[in-house]
């Protein structure tokens, strides 16, 4: 039997060094997979499934968002989910909020 799974996975963002940005979550033990979700809202608006980050496999702990618009605040969250872990994940992360650099292609990597 899978051990107990943290509530939410914790979602850091580092300042940005350059138009790729490296991005981390903890991995959640017993996850079966893992969906990201951004909002250009603020981080109270709405969060949209991102498709290519929907279902992450177990493990992955890293996404690259790409086509990004310049000058604009991306937030994020992640939320962790299992079929075998006990109790089953129920929270998102604390959302984390980043702005995209005014004049510079953007690349939103997310990873372990």
């Amino acid at each position: 039997m899978p051990g107990p799974i943290s509530p939410s996975p914790h979602l850091v963002l580092p300042r940005p060094a350059a138009p790729r940005w490296p991005s981390t979550w903890d991995q959640q033990p017993g996850e079966t997979n893992y969906t990201v979700e951004a909002s250009t809202s603020g981080i109270g608006g709405s969060y949209t499934p991102i498709p290519a980050a929907t279902g992450i496999a177990a493990n992955i702990v890293t996404f690259t968002h790409t086509g990004l618009s310049l000058a604009t605040e991306y937030c994020y969250r992640v939320k962790a989910y299992s079929t075998e872990a006990t109790p089953p994940p129920s929270a998102y992360s604390l959302p984390k909020c980043m702005t995209t650099p005014p004049d510079a292609p953007v690349t939103r990597c997310l990873h372990q």
